[in-house]
């Protein structure tokens, strides 16, 4: 079942994390969102955004005949269908009518924020970390430096250029290669922490420190009063290293897949 730690957050950030992540084509079926983008592996990008839904629909019969609209949405497109449900999925027995439905749970993540009241703010001058809202290649490269498949690549920079946005691209660089780098997409007074990445002969070095600590002062001369990320419940490190800038978990999240 999706965690309902706090649903208000969940009907706050699920449609701001899928605007920092925009799909190639979005489909609107009954108030659902169903996303689709060829070539990635990134479940957000290829999975139905279910906080809204017509009230016309909510007898569990009508509900599945919807189910199947979704499932020909996606086979079309040679796509698993998936659904991505948290406390804002609506309706409210969506989770479990997809489970009789036989559709497995995949990647359980929990969405963590942070305000600015009583935080501590590093106000040291960051030297190493470079800011931009414009993506280069070498900020990508380090990004996907893990993934070598060219039309993943591909795919991953449709959809970080796709945003229109103007997100804050961070990047540390040594010997002219960039070693660490996250995105920052800002909207509404909030702004989401993505693409944390290190390169893997540089971690453990405090880079991914820098990088945040430099959002969190950048969030000082913008209008962001929240900080947003997301991490996988099985990932107790990255949970540990967020919490030290004050990250508290807000709500969970899971995607079912029918397989």
């Amino acid at each position: 079942m999706p965690g309902p730690v706090e649903p208000y957050w969940a009907d706050i950030i699920e449609p701001l994390a899928s605007d920092a992540w925009p799909a190639a084509e979005v489909r609107n079926l009954s108030g659902w969102h169903l996303r689709y983008t060829p070539d990635t592996t990134i479940r957000r990008c290829n999975s139905v955004l279910a906080t809204v839904f017509d009230d016309d629909h909510q007898n569990p019969n009508a509900i599945k005949t919807v189910i199947e609209n979704v499932e020909k949405f996606y086979k079309t497109r040679h796509c698993l269908p998936r659904f991505q449900l948290s406390a804002a999925s609506t309706p409210v027995q969506l989770d479990q009518i997809l489970a009789d439905l036989d559709y497995k749970v995949e990647a359980p993540t929990m969405v963590m924020s942070r305000t600015f009241d009583d935080l501590k703010i590093d106000q040291r001058v960051i030297n190493p970390v470079a800011l931009s809202t414009v993506v280069d290649e070498n900020w990508l490269d380090c990004y996907m430096d893990d993934i070598p498949d060219a039309r993943e690549r591909r795919s991953r920079m449709s959809i970080i250029t796709r945003n229109n946005k103007k997100p804050i691209f961070a990047s540390i660089v040594k010997d002219n290669k960039t070693i660490a780098c996250g995105m920052m997409a800002i909207k509404n007074g909030y702004g989401g922490i993505f693409c944390m990445h290190t390169r893997r002969a540089f971690r453990s070095q405090g880079w991914g420190s820098e990088i945040i600590t430099a959002f969190i002062q950048h969030g000082l001369r913008q209008p962001i009063n929240h900080f947003y990320l997301q991490v996988e419940t099985d990932n107790i490190k990255g949970q540990r290293f967020y919490k030290k800038f004050g990250f508290q978990t807000r709500y969970l999240y899971h995607y079912r897949t029918h397989f």
